[in-house]
């Protein structure tokens, strides 16, 4: 996985990995599964981070088939706007970090 200055600024922790890559994909709804591929995290993380950013109203359903629900981040939301303007601040600034 390629991280964003977003990741880059506030470390490897789950949330901000699942966050990192909705706001890095966002036209298209994903699956849980697909979330944790992408993220190299186990489904279990996932799902235990997942009533966080749904009770905050940071992820929407995009649509549901056979498989199961597809999620995408929920741009009426003003916590996810404030989150892409950070991100491409964050861009425009370059490899800077937290320090640990």
């Amino acid at each position: 996985m390629t991280y964003s200055a977003f990741s880059r600024t506030f470390g490897n922790l789950d949330t901000v990995k699942v966050l990192d890559f909705l706001i890095e994909n966002p036209v298209n709804g994903h699956s849980k599964t697909e979330i944790a591929n992408n993220c190299g995290l186990p489904y279990d993380s996932v799902e235990k981070i997942w009533p966080l950013l749904v009770k905050r109203d940071m992820v929407r359903i995009t649509g549901i088939d056979d498989e199961g629900a597809y999620y995408s981040l929920n741009m009426k939301s003003d916590i996810v706007r404030k989150l892409f303007e950070l991100d491409i601040a964050m861009s425009k600034k370059g490899n800077i970090r937290m320090p640990a």
